[in-house]
């Protein structure tokens, strides 16, 4: 009977994350813009995600006042004359994808997963690759892409007349849980 058990544990396995949810408060976010004088380098750990299998949707929030720079003075200028993070706190991303994850046994898969992504009170449509790696009902999530600011209504100041950081090369990194209902 325990054989049986076990047996029938591994067999349905891949049918464990049917119809689940799995959130994180800790998702990584770095981004990197390339400047003539200094570049931006910034990385928060607070970012909330939600990803619902049965729905094939991504919900990211990032609250923008908790990236942090190396240097203070960069990250002041960014929050208030580059973001605008009183007016903006947040970015987001809402996007859904079409592959199945329900019935995948654990491993590492690509989806894509299109959305608006909002920053600065800008909506943009953008498909984000994804790579998901499912593991004993923890979701591993990396993603790089690249935003530009121009697209956002974002002005970068400009130094010695050439603009900084107009592409936005963005990382995401996190494990996800099952979300206890």
């Amino acid at each position: 009977m325990k054989y049986l058990a076990i047996t029938l544990s591994f067999l349905f396995s891949p049918f464990l994350l049917k119809a689940q949810s799995f959130k994180t408060d800790k998702l990584s976010v770095h981004f990197f813009a390339a400047a003539p004088v200094a570049d931006i380098d910034a990385l928060t750990n607070s970012a909330n995600a939600i990803l619902d299998i049965k729905r094939k949707e991504i919900k990211v929030n990032i609250p923008i006042s908790a990236f942090s720079f190396k240097k203070a003075l960069m990250q002041q200028h960014f929050n208030e004359k580059y973001i605008e993070s009183d007016k903006y706190p947040s970015a987001s991303f809402k996007g859904n994808f079409k592959d199945d994850l329900t019935h995948k046994p654990d491993g590492t898969y690509l989806i894509y997963v299109e959305g608006k992504f909002n920053l600065h009170g800008v909506d943009v449509l953008q498909v984000i690759p994804c790579k998901i790696t499912i593991q004993k009902n923890v979701l591993t999530v990396n993603s790089s892409f690249v935003l530009n600011t121009k697209d956002f209504k974002i002005e970068p100041p400009k130094i010695l007349t050439k603009p900084i950081g107009e592409k936005i090369e963005v990382t995401v990194n996190g494990n996800l849980n099952k979300a206890i209902n």
